[in-house]
């Protein structure tokens, strides 16, 4: 019995080609289901349904073309004339107007503009009506017409005979548009297809005239259509986990050898499961490439074709993947794939199947070659791959339609599976997900899919420049763009480095054709960026795959080889290895012989003296001269160089590359250097154990003797020559090896990316004492910039400016911690010094905006770096719409002085919504009523895991209850319970110990720690005595205050100024998620003088806010009875004690709208 296929929605005159609105998007449009489709949006007039106005509508359209097509030989004119008329009587574009241009037509001002051109021309051709000194199509116009203007991001292009809705697209590689055949549509009565046409492109659907050209129907149902297509694309990833089971399970049972030699460990089972990786992944390609129509050679005989087709070909099993009767016990489908994979690896005229290699070549699954695999459970995985369940009904995948990006964000999540086998060993199972986390081939946190509007929006500030400089300076732009340099250094799926590949491949494409270039010279040209423009590196080597593989589809060009990426797609950790072989000169330093846990101490001293004997000339290894003699890497790179620009048009010259490459990489100075930098990295790693070796020769762990040995000599000693292994198994990179032609120029060009987010830690299998030998690594330069924590992309941001050129540009999506952590301030200085922070622009992942499994409150940033120096640097507000398109004037631009302090503050996490905010933050610091001799400080007594024995019952007489966040708010420290308590002896001997600032009541000021800077208030503080601090709940200090103890004015006086909006606004631009002693300290102290006349006031309303407060419950004082009229007059008060004025005054308080209505507005 076969499963139900859904019918597809039926319209036959229209095209959608790539993703612009997607087909369910496009179906939900036709059935009136999609958003801002009732009457009054499209503007139909009253007594009026939607299908009476498309009724006439259609009519009002038929007669304009019957028209049109009476005529002969129309020209441009009556074609402009056609559209014209037919748009505005029955699209509704009342306001359409003839500029005098290229562009045709426009509405609203400049917002949709259409380009048209006589109906001999096709809309890709060039046509002779559009310009007399640059060919143009039309299609190539309008894009180009969209991309370069603001005001304008959908138009439309036709010819009288189609119409195509277009929208701004950075890269030309892949077109997106929805086309409509008129004459279809009119000659066969298609009302059908019209409605779809005119539901998308009526006036109404573009926006009003003079608003963001983001803000309309269209652009919110491309969104919309995104969503949904995230959700589809979290779907297919769990069906494509299922398929990798099915097939495992399935080889498990047909092959009881296999299955013995994975139980046993003879084969890996990581080793194994890559391969099923490497399955899956020939598997998409084909279906990517049927559907796209690029597998076969234009010249391929008609039959070739459809004997692949009928009997071989993915589209034909697919099909029968839905039959259940297809699900037998035999053997065969997967034998004539096999069959299938052997014709791509070599070539197969009958099937009409080109020699691809790449992918494809032959020895790249060894255990899976021989094995077989029963139709069950070969046709079960193509079921899971090929079809979806929409609404109840099965649905095919759309592979032709789905971006290469979204392919790669869908198999990267596979990257995330930790393999298993069952106790019987039949079945493939995966671990669980707490497992997972512990165990995966690649962490879950910062692998996500990153969304295309911030990959587009890096490359407009980070690509675009640099190739907008390239053209215009060189003499031959189109070598000098293929000269170019770019590099993803955590590429995962490859997302950015094939959106990079697109732009360039688009001016490359355009140079070439001199005007418009066909599809086919994209494909072209696209080919010939990634082989000469493109770099990657991944520590997992499936990363890497799957990287190799999305350009592969994005690259493959009919009658042509996969391309050879082996050489630009590196394997590696890009953070942990030798950067600069003149450190080989120099020797290993002592520090890695610094005794960790599992270290006998005895042993580490030992090594530490005889690579210190080494280093000063009294070691057994005589240089003659006493130095170590550098590699000589320039003719290398000379030698890398000319590798690059060999020949790749057949599977031999393919080989032949590959040939070269590893002969490259098997030459004397290659070979020592490896060798050198290798031991290098071990000595940080390996355990210094075992005692005292009996002689140099008997050493295991390297010295500077070993290292120099390597490097002038080529030799190694028996005892020494596993030790190169632990830098092997940790992947240490080495750039000026890995990328020598690259390095040689000073580095890379352009750096883009999105590195992982997380932590430094262990992988599964790798010891903690691993892990802290890789943290002692990181410790040194450039990593040495890093007081704190080490998040990844700080490591990453660590070692930018060395990647790039002199010039270079990077552009990277990281967290905001870099910019507001005080143990970044040297990472920060570091940036700044070599070179310039040009541009920041901040998100927020509001209502999941951005990324659907990272938290709403989460902030990160696109930061563009260049390695010059320059004056003017732009930030930008915080931004939460996905649909943004970043222009000036949604940030501000900072220059001199001011940065400078801005960038020594750290205060990047949050500018103020315009240039008055920041002036107002500016100015409300240099206020004269602070004493610099002050600083706030913060200090937690009592932690409820570290402290847990201290812990007592809440009902013994003596208990001291221990604040949590939850448990305070603005003057009120009874906000809600509290859950551990400690003895009163304890808690005095804390607050002693701690340092705590205490009143004459022995009350001490508490802070929330938790705390955004989008919160309705973010400094919130309380006056205590019944509550103790904890580490989430600290309590304020005060360096520089003589006295150990302050007076309960004094202490209603600070605790009325943290609680005012002028604190918190002063303390906003610092918060990312937390409030930590550094944070508070970049609140100044006001001047603690409780005498005079407007200290005093603030006292008294603090005082009476704090009485107010302790009867709040858990109510915020705002909804309180009179505690917002207080909390509006402290503010007042404590803005005139500090002598802030009028107009900063109305700019706070417009941050604060729970208290401010009415927001003043200052000139």
């Amino acid at each position: 019995m076969s499963r139900k296929a859904a019918a597809d929605t039926s319209f036959p005159a229209l095209t959608l080609e790539g993703s612009l609105i997607s087909s369910a998007m496009i179906s939900a449009i036709h059935a009136l289901d999609a958003d801002e489709q009732d009457p009054d949006s499209y503007g139909i007039r009253q007594g009026l349904s939607l299908r009476d106005e498309l009724s006439a509508s259609f009519r009002v359209a038929q007669a304009h073309f019957d028209k049109f097509a009476k005529l002969e030989q129309p020209g441009r004119p009556a074609a402009i004339r056609f559209v014209d008329g037919m748009l505005k009587e029955a699209f509704g574009f009342a306001d359409l107007s003839q500029p005098n241009s290229f562009v045709s037509l426009v509405a609203g001002g400049d917002r949709v503009p259409v380009v048209v051109v006589p109906p001999t021309d096709e809309l890709d051709k060039v046509s002779g009506s559009l310009s007399t000194d640059r060919r143009k199509s039309a299609a190539f116009a309008l894009q180009d017409y969209l991309n370069d203007r603001e005001e304008a991001l959908w138009g439309l292009a036709s010819n009288g005979v189609v119409i195509r809705l277009m929208r701004d697209n950075a890269s030309l590689t892949r077109p997106a548009f929805i086309e409509a055949n008129l004459a279809q549509i009119f000659e066969n009565d298609d009302i059908a297809s019209f409605a779809v046409l005119w539901l998308l492109i009526h006036r109404s659907r573009f926006g009003k005239a003079e608003t963001p050209a983001s803000d309309c129907a269209l652009e919110r149902w491309r969104d919309a259509g995104a969503r949904e297509g995230e959700a589809a694309r979290d779907r297919l990833a769990g069906q494509v986990e299922e398929a990798l089971r099915i097939l495992g399970s399935g080889f498990l049972e047909a092959n009881p050898e296999l299955r013995a030699d994975l139980i046993s460990g003879k084969i890996g089972l990581t080793t194994w499961f890559n391969e099923l990786l490497k399955l899956v992944y020939r598997l998409i390609f084909l279906m990517v490439a049927e559907d796209r129509n690029l597998l076969h050679p234009e010249n391929v005989k008609l039959d070739a074709r459809e004997a692949y087709a009928s009997g071989f070909g993915l589209a034909y099993l697919r099909s029968l993947a839905i039959r259940r009767s297809a699900w037998d016990r035999h053997y065969d489908r997967f034998e004539g794939m096999k069959v299938v994979f052997g014709a791509l690896s070599h070539g197969e005229p009958r099937l009409g199947l080109p020699a691809l290699g790449g992918l494809f070549a032959s020895g790249q699954m060894p255990d899976l070659r021989s094995a077989k695999l029963p139709n069950h459970a070969f046709m079960g995985a193509l079921f899971q791959l090929g079809w979806l369940r929409q609404d109840g009904a099965l649905v095919p995948v759309n592979w032709r339609a789905m971006e290469t990006e979204e392919l790669g964000s869908v198999y990267e999540s596979l990257l995330e599976l930790q393999p298993q086998l069952s106790d019987d060993g039949r079945k493939l199972r995966f671990a669980t997900e707490a497992a997972e986390m512990v165990g995966n081939q690649r962490k879950t946190t910062g692998s996500y899919y990153t969304p295309d509007s911030l990959v587009q929006a890096l490359l407009d500030t980070a690509l675009d420049p640099v190739l907008d400089d390239t053209e215009a300076e060189a003499d031959d732009p189109a070598k000098a763009l293929l000269k170019l340099s770019v590099i993803d250094p955590a590429c995962g799926s490859g997302h950015f480095l094939l959106a990079a590949a697109r732009r360039i491949a688009t001016r490359l494409a355009r140079i070439r054709a001199e005007g418009t270039p066909a599809l086919a010279d994209f494909r072209h040209a696209l080919r010939d960026v990634a082989r000469c423009c493109i770099h990657g590196v991944d520590r997992n080597p499936m990363a890497v795959e799957l990287t190799k593989v999305a350009l592969w589809i994005e690259t493959v060009d009919p009658g042509l080889p996969l391309g050879f990426f082996d050489a630009q797609i590196r394997c590696g950790d890009a953070l942990l290895g030798v950067f600069d072989l003149k450190v080989l000169e120099d020797g290993i330093p002592d520090a890695a012989y610094k005794p960790l846990t599992g270290d006998d101490k005895d042993t580490a001293k030992y090594y530490k003296k005889a690579n210190q004997d080494t280093t000063k000339g009294q070691g057994g290894f005589d240089f003659g001269t006493g130095q170590a003699a550098m590699p000589a890497i320039k003719p290398l790179a000379l030698d890398f160089s000319g590798f690059r620009d060999l020949p790749e048009d057949t599977v031999e010259q393919i080989g032949a590359k590959a040939a070269r490459f590893k002969e490259l990489r098997k030459g004397q100075t290659f070979v020592r250097a490896k060798a050198a930098a290798d031991l290098y990295v071990s000595a940080f790693l390996l355990p210094k154990v075992g005692g005292a070796p009996a002689g140099a020769s008997a050493r295991t762990v390297p010295t500077t003797e070993e290292l120099w040995m390597a490097l002038n000599q080529g030799k190694m000693r028996q005892a020494m020559v596993d030790a190169p292994k632990a830098a092997r198994n940790a992947r240490a990179f080495h750039w000026p090896l890995e990328f020598p032609d690259v390095m040689q120029r000073g580095g890379f060009d352009v750096v883009v990316g999105n590195p992982p987010w997380d932590i430094l830690q262990q992988e599964d299998g790798s010891s903690s004492e691993l892990a802290d030998r890789l943290k002692e690594v990181f410790k040194f330069k450039p990593y040495d910039a890093l007081s704190g924590r080490r998040d990844l992309y700080k490591l990453f941001l660590c070692r930018l400016p060395d990647l790039l050129k002199p010039d270079g540009v990077s552009g990277l999506l990281v967290p905001v911690g870099y910019l507001v952590e005080e143990d970044c301030t040297g990472l920060r200085h570091r940036l700044w010094e070599n070179g310039t922070i040009e541009k920041i622009a901040h998100f927020q992942n509001a209502k999941h905006a951005f990324f659907s499994r990272v938290h709403a409150s989460y902030r990160f940033s696109i930061i563009e770096y260049k390695k010059s120096k320059r004056e003017e640097h732009w930030f930008s507000y915080t931004i939460t719409d996905p649909t943004f398109i970043l222009t000036e004037d949604l940030g501000v631009s900072l220059r001199g002085k001011p940065f400078e302090e801005y960038l020594a503050s750290g205060a990047f996490g949050e500018l103020h919504k315009d240039i008055n905010g920041l002036r107002a933050h500016q100015s409300i610091l240099a206020a004269p009523a602070y004493a610099p001799s002050l600083r706030f400080g913060l200090t937690a007594e009592w932690h409820a895991t570290t402290h847990k024995t201290f812990a007592i019952s809440h009902d013994n007489p003596n208990a001291r209850p221990v604040g949590k966040n939850r448990d305070i708010h603005q003057f009120n420290d009874n906000f809600a319970d509290a859950s551990f308590f400690v003895s009163s002896r304890d808690a005095d001997l804390r607050a002693q110990e701690k340092g705590v600032l205490l009143d004459e009541d022995r009350s001490r000021i508490l802070i929330r720690d938790i705390a955004r800077n989008d919160d309705t208030v973010t400094l919130i503080s309380c006056l205590t005595n019944k509550k103790l601090s904890s580490y989430d709940t600290p309590a304020v200090q005060i360096t520089g205050l003589r006295a150990d103890s302050i007076s309960r004015e004094a202490a209603y006086l600070l605790l009325g100024y943290l609680n005012s909006r002028i604190a918190d606004f002063i303390i906003r631009p610092f918060v990312d998620k937390h409030i930590k002693g550094y944070v508070l300290r970049r609140v100044p102290v006001p001047q603690i003088d409780t005498d005079s006349p407007k200290a005093k006031a603030v006292i008294q309303i603090a005082s009476q806010l704090n009485d107010l407060g302790s009867d709040a419950g858990s109510q915020v004082l705002w909804d309180v009875p009179r505690g917002k009229e207080l909390l509006r007059n402290l503010d007042v008060v404590v803005a005139d004690w500090l002598g802030i004025n009028q107009a900063d005054c109305a700019v706070v308080f417009r941050e604060f709208p729970h208290l401010y209505d009415e927001l003043l507005v200052v000139a």
